[in-house]
């Protein structure tokens, strides 16, 4: 039985004392998405007040499904840095630029390293493989663009929590596979989903969900991203089943011991170590799904930002 963190469980009570039953099913799914887009929204309130950073700058660049905005965050200071090219999480449905600003803030803060979030198209408006595309394509600008930005293209990571890692994992399985293509110098995978099959099988999705209903709960995300008669087993889409190799850039992996993506995260750094990667991975004890973004009431997440800036900053 996995113990919460105190911390977490006074959170997780205040937050299930104040919801408000859904409707069971919502009527139609133009409804949960909106219900799903109005949740994530909710949890700013948990981010603390966000950091005052040296510059942020909201950049449309061509994208491939029109202009794509991409916010740059800037630290104090002029000397060329790294940079942390970042996708966020909400399940390929919900998120955005604001749900990710106050962490990536103080994440740029502490590492001293740019940060440039993507505002990538979410489903079920564009499915796969529009927001995959959009982070390659963020990816792609930002390494073309670094010398004019004052980054080391050498120094360009790549990362995102929940789908978000997904989408970090797909992005860098897709450059590789390409000649030429810009290679991020690591990623950084916050509690990443890491299989979207139906059938999928792992202990942690039952024995530490927080919610009879989470299965199910994913299983409608990803038929919100994933076009039915797509192959979910593809690495893109499911990097548990990915071909890796000694020249896949080094991974770390932040694991929340309370998640139901626990042990998917697991058999992702056990398939990379298999295959030659250098990865690693961290967990953090009694911790919950989501809390990269709640630093201003989980001491922890404050603990996660600063492992995620140091990691960055390492040479």
């Amino acid at each position: 039985m996995i113990e919460l963190d105190p911390q977490a469980k006074v959170l997780l009570d205040k937050m299930a004392a104040s919801a408000k039953a859904p409707p069971s099913p919502y009527p139609d799914d133009a409804s949960w998405v909106m219900a799903a887009r109005a949740a994530h929204r909710g949890i700013v309130a948990l981010s603390g007040p966000p950091e005052a950073v040296a510059s942020i700058e909201d950049r449309r660049v061509p994208g491939p499904g029109g202009p794509l905005t991409l916010r740059l965050y800037r630290p104090e200071g002029s000397a060329r840095r790294g940079a942390l090219v970042y996708c966020h999480g909400g399940g390929f449905v919900s998120g955005g630029l604001d749900t990710h600003d106050a962490p990536l803030r103080a994440v740029a803060n502490r590492a001293r390293q740019a940060v440039v979030a993507v505002d990538f198209r979410l489903a079920p408006e564009h499915p796969f493989p529009a927001a995959l595309e959009d982070c390659i394509a963020a990816l792609t600008w930002t390494a073309a663009n670094a010398t004019a930005l004052a980054i080391d293209p050498a120094r360009i990571a790549l990362g995102g929590d929940s789908t978000g890692g997904t989408l970090a994992v797909a992005a860098a399985l897709s450059v590789r596979a390409r000649d030429g293509g810009p290679r991020p110098a690591r990623l950084i995978l916050i509690y990443p989903n890491t299989d979207l099959t139906a059938d999928r099988a792992y202990a942690s999705i039952t024995t530490r969900a927080l919610r009879p209903s989470w299965r199910e709960d994913m299983e409608r995300y990803f038929r919100a991203y994933v076009p039915a008669g797509v192959d979910r087993r593809q690495g893109v889409l499911s990097p548990v089943y990915a071909a890796y190799g000694a020249d896949f850039p080094p991974t770390w992996i932040a694991l929340a011991e309370a998640d139901p993506l626990f042990d998917e995260g697991q058999r992702l750094a056990e398939v990379m170590a298999a295959a030659g990667v250098r990865v690693a991975t961290s967990v953090y004890r009694g911790m919950i799904h989501g809390f990269f973004q709640m630093v201003g009431a989980l001491d922890a997440g404050r603990q996660l930002i600063d492992d995620v800036a140091a990691i960055l900053a390492a040479p």
